[in-house]
């Protein structure tokens, strides 16, 4: 799955799976993936967080504090992590938010809206304590750019293609 993912996505998802270990736990969860982008930082998923208000430091640490086990998993039963049931319809979904936003690739904000849109995890509670939703979030201005940049994009793909196949062949 990761080689059709952007290279966004493909780091989200190495770092929720550290943070999995990091924090004793041998299920990847969708809270996982949260603190995933929380680490990568230079996304639209941190940036409309702060937007709305969200203190993604208070977010870190509750999700810690939720999902920490007693001790770290070991470096040598790495292959022994798998993703929850939640995780991978979240990552399924993400397929679908793109495709809905016109997108021609998915990121971190398809992934975020899949997760909001579950409404499993402890980081969609908190985040629902915070009046933060799908709908919210999905018209927040960083998300809203996303969709303007790829429905330009794949209106741009479509205008060249057309001219390269009016084009007469010599």
């Amino acid at each position: 799955m990761q080689s059709q993912l952007s290279n966004e996505l493909n780091d989200i998802l190495a770092y929720a799976k550290e943070e999995a270990m990091r924090l004793g736990n041998y299920t990847v969860s969708t809270d996982h993936l949260v603190l995933g982008m929380l680490r990568h930082r230079e996304n639209a998923v941190v940036e409309t967080l702060v937007q709305l208000g969200v203190n993604t430091a208070q977010l870190k640490a509750y999700l810690e504090d939720a999902i920490r086990a007693k001790d770290p998993v070991p470096m040598e039963e790495e292959g022994s992590l798998a993703y929850s049931k939640a995780c991978g319809n979240a990552l399924k979904v993400m397929y679908l938010e793109a495709r809905s936003m016109h997108s021609v690739k998915p990121d971190a904000s398809h992934l975020f809206l899949a997760i909001l849109r579950a409404q499993d995890g402890n980081s969609v509670k908190y985040l629902e304590q915070q009046e933060i939703t799908y709908s919210k979030v999905k018209v927040s201005p960083c998300i809203a750019k996303i969709t303007l940049k790829s429905s330009f994009t794949r209106a741009l793909l479509n205008f060249e293609s057309h001219l390269i196949l009016s084009m007469p062949c010599i």
